[in-house]
């Protein structure tokens, strides 16, 4: 569902279903409705979040630091409007299902003096509160930055937090770094239902320096299995080299599907708090089934024989954990094939470095949106290009104009036979000589790609024709972007427009089944196939349903979708 403002209207399109109509959220409606004191033009409008037909954003006054929460259901059989004040917005997010809905703030303040999150909860159906006002506060959750450092997500009746840091100080001495998980239930949502895995294996330390400006973090649901899964990217200098490249790593999150409640209520303290202090989890059967996933069970301090002992002080904390083997799928280089299984038994080993030049790299401020989907194990970059992309002026020269194009590449599972033609067997880990299920598992790389492609040196014609003039009807819309969202069937980014008229969406489609807008449809003849341009236009603003007066229309109505501008 696309989710975009125009003026005082929330407009909420259906693109996958190629929707020839718009549902449309009117903000004063909505004040009126809510019997908020607030005037539509003093208010801030943010969109939060839409999931299973549930709209939800945030209405604040400038005169104000609180604001309110507007929770609408948009379905055409149970229409619904819920209000929430909210005492602070700061780093707001919002994450929701078919029956519950769950938001929390990053403006609580923990007693080691940092601020942490809090999560209040509210039953869609019955408008309840779940956590009664009270709120879970996810204790010692270290990190502020959605999508970068922390990530949220509902699923199976569970409210799942997760963080890439485990300490709100600096560690000038560290050895092995982890992920730290939480959950509760949402049908009992209250602090001493929080669970809590602070160790869970990311990497070694010792395996290069990261750029956490590249750093993604997020959970998905594995289509195959229905497990959350932890999907991070990273880019890395392995091996402490110049060279760097970016990787991502996936890996089960290691909660049982089994419910907590099935351990003694004697355990109480070690269920809160299943932390690496600890010699065994109480989950560490279903935790061994996963290599690469399963939480450690052996943490200390740091190795034997490692020659910054001396310098360790009983003020810092380092933990260090022995190296583990990572699946080749749980694994996806950037540029290609880049881990070896078998894990060294010297700890001063690292990662060979990625290979030289892979194919085309863009820096940061380049990069306007990244993205990556587990289920078709590929990634998609927005960039902004500026090289041998030349247009030929009328005086003959020869200039350099800038221009968006789209960045990406995929794997897939490669056959299960070797060189040899016989059927590949399972490594066995260095140290344990334990066989690792998945290990004989190998990917074919498609490698990067560019769309619409660059234009190779010299097919600059005198007279415009040919590559030239391909590459120009495969132009994306040009222009300083200022957000981008993806999912697995299409790209949305918004760009200025120069003329001052506000923002400009675009949609690139990957369905060849949709049909919104300007579209490009081949067909078939009776003398054979042929290719037909032919122009679907987008009906623009209509009149509502039910009348023209904003009284009669209510809080929302329905008209035909206005334009938009789809590229495939």
């Amino acid at each position: 569902m696309l989710c975009y403002m125009q003026g005082l209207e929330i407009r909420l399109l259906n693109s996958h279903k190629a929707s020839s109509s718009e549902t449309v959220v009117s903000i004063p409606q909505v004040l009126n409705r809510a019997k908020l004191d607030l005037d539509s033009t003093n208010t801030h409008v943010t969109l939060l979040n839409y999931c299973d037909e549930i709209l939800t954003f945030l209405l604040e006054d400038y005169r104000d630091t609180s604001g309110w929460l507007m929770i609408i259901s948009v379905a055409d059989d149970k229409r619904r409007l819920i209000t929430r004040r909210v005492d602070s917005s700061y780093r707001i997010f919002v994450v929701n299902d078919s029956h519950s809905l769950c938001f929390g703030t990053h403006s609580e303040l923990g007693g080691h003096g940092h601020h942490e999150w809090i999560v209040h909860g509210i039953k869609l159906d019955s408008e309840e509160e779940l956590d009664h006002g009270i709120g879970v506060q996810l204790e010692n959750l270290v990190g502020g930055d959605i999508g970068s450092n922390v990530a949220f997500r509902i699923h199976n009746g569970y409210f799942y937090a997760l963080s890439n840091q485990t300490s709100f100080e600096l560690e000038e001495i560290d050895y092995t770094s982890f992920y730290t998980c939480m959950r509760f239930p949402l049908d009992r949502f209250c602090q001493s239902e929080l669970r809590i895995i602070d160790d869970i294996y990311r990497r070694q330390n010792s395996e290069g320096a990261i750029n956490d400006s590249w750093t993604d973090l997020g959970l998905q649901v594995s289509e195959s299995t229905n497990e959350l899964t932890i999907v991070e990217a990273r880019r890395e200098y392995l091996g402490n080299t110049s060279s760097h490249q970016r990787t991502y790593y996936m890996q089960p999150v290691p909660f049982p599907t089994a419910t907590i409640d099935a351990l003694d209520n004697d355990d109480a303290d070690q269920r809160i708090f299943l932390s690496s202090s600890s010699q065994d989890h109480p989950f560490s059967p279903s935790l061994a089934a996963s290599s690469s996933a399963s939480a450690t069970t052996a943490i200390s301090r740091y190795p034997a024989n490692d020659v910054y002992i001396p310098l360790i002080t009983p003020l810092d904390k380092p933990r260090y954990a022995q190296p583990r083997p990572r699946l080749p799928r749980h694994a996806h280089p950037e540029f290609g094939p880049l881990f070896s299984l078998s894990i060294p038994t010297d700890d001063t080993s690292t990662p060979p470095p990625p290979p030289s030049s892979p194919g085309p790299s863009f820096l940061l401020w380049k990069t306007k949106h990244r993205a990556y989907n587990l289920a078709s194990a590929s990634f998609l970059d927005l960039v902004e290009d500026e090289d041998d992309d030349a247009v030929r002026a009328a005086d003959g020269s020869i200039a350099t104009v800038p221009c968006l194009r789209l960045r990406g590449a995929g794997r897939r599972r490669a056959t299960p036979l070797d060189e040899e033609g016989w059927v590949r067997r399972p490594e066995r880990e260095a140290l344990t000589g334990e066989v690792l299920e998945g290990s004989e598992e190998r990917w074919v790389y498609g490698g990067v790609r560019l769309w619409p492609p660059r234009r190779g040196a010299g097919e600059v014609g005198g007279d415009g024709e040919g590559a030239g003039a391909v590459g120009e009807r495969a132009r994306l819309p040009w222009g300083k972007v200022v957000n981008a969202v993806a999912d697995e069937r299409s790209l949305v980014y918004g760009i200025e427009d120069p003329g001052g008229g506000g923002e400009k969406i675009v949609l690139v489609s990957f369905d060849p089944g949709i049909r919104i807008g300007k579209a490009v449809e081949r067909e078939r003849g009776d003398a054979g196939e042929k290719d037909e341009s032919r122009e679907v236009e987008a009906k623009g603003k209509g009149r509502a349903e039910g009348g023209d007066a904003e009284t009669e229309r209510g809080v929302m109505w329905k008209e035909e979708a206005m334009y938009l501008r789809i590229a495939q």
